[in-house]
C-alpha cells in the first residue's frame, strides 16, 4: 500500500492483506497468481492553498488495480484532521470500511469531507517569513535589472500570501495616514510646513507583522513632524 498526505490533513489508513491470519492455515491468494497488494489511496484538497475560516473539502481516491494485484481485505480507511495547534488533533474517524476490495477494482473517490481551517497561528514561523519577506522586497528595490527586481517582487508577494495564509497580516501604512504608535515605528522624522501633514506618514521604510490585534513587528516609517516657524 501506499501513502500519501495532504495540505492540511493527514490520512491514515489500516488494512490486512488477503489471506487467513497467522495463526490459522494460509490460504492461497485472490485471484491466482497475485502477488501483492496494489491498493493506492490519495488525498486531494479543494482548494489547496486556503485561510483562516475558509472550508476546504477533503477527497481520498483509492483503487486496487496493478498486474500482479490481490484482494485485499479488511479495509478501514480513518482519517484525522488538523487540531488548532497545526498538529493532528488525534481522533481519527472512520470514513471507509469495506471487507474486501477486490484486484483491480477501478479508482473511486471517497468523500467530499469538509473541513473548516481553524488554527492558531504560529508566531514563530510568521517572523522568520516576515524576515524573508522584508529581504525580498529590500533586493527588489535595489535590483540592477528589470529581471531581477520582477523575481524578488514575486517572491515577496509569494511569502505575503503565505503570510496571510498562516493567521499574520502585513502592516504597510500608505503615505499620508495617520502615524498609530501601535503598529508603526517612527524611524524617520521629515519636518513639512504643512499643518495637515503634521504626525502622517511621509514615506513607509520596512513592512510590519501583525496577527489579529497584535503588533509583532512594527512597520519602519518617515513621520512628517511640523517645522517651527
Amino acid at each position: 500500500m501506499r501513502r500519501r498526505t495532504g495540505l492540511a490533513a493527514v490520512l491514515m489508513a489500516v488494512m490486512a492483506a488477503s489471506g487467513a491470519p497467522p495463526a490459522m492455515a494460509q490460504q492461497p491468494p485472490v485471484p491466482a497468481g497475485c502477488s501483492a497488494s496494489e491498493l493506492d489511496l490519495g488525498i486531494l484538497a479543494q482548494p489547496n492553498i486556503a485561510r483562516q475560516g475558509d472550508l476546504v473539502n477533503f477527497y481520498l481516491p483509492l483503487d486496487n488495480v496493478g498486474e500482479l494485484a490481490c484482494n485485499v481485505k479488511n479495509v478501514n480507511v480513518t482519517l484525522d484532521l488538523p487540531s488548532r495547534r497545526g498538529t493532528l488533533a488525534g481522533a481519527p474517524t472512520s470514513v471507509f470500511i469495506d471487507p474486501e476490495i477486490e484486484a483491480q477494482r477501478p479508482r473511486r473517490i471517497l468523500g467530499p469531507f469538509p473541513y473548516t481551517v481553524n488554527v492558531d497561528p504560529d508566531v514563530s514561523l510568521l517572523v522568520d517569513l516576515h524576515a524573508l519577506r522584508v529581504d525580498a522586497l529590500a533586493c527588489a528595490a535595489t535590483a540592477r535589472t528589470h529581471r531581477e527586481r520582477d523575481a524578488f517582487t514575486a517572491m515577496a508577494a509569494g511569502l505575503e500570501r503565505l503570510l496571510v495564509g498562516r493567521g499574520g497580516t502585513a502592516v504597510a501604512p500608505a503615505v499620508g495616514a495617520a502615524f498609530d504608535a501601535r503598529t508603526m515605528e517612527a524611524a524617520e522624522i521629515t519636518r513639512t510646513a504643512d499643518a495637515a501633514a503634521d504626525r502622517t506618514v511621509a514615506a513607509l521604510l520596512e513592512p510590519g507583522l501583525s496577527v489579529g490585534p497584535r503588533s509583532i513587528r512594527p512597520a519602519r516609517v518617515a513621520v512628517y513632524t511640523l517645522r517651527n516657524p
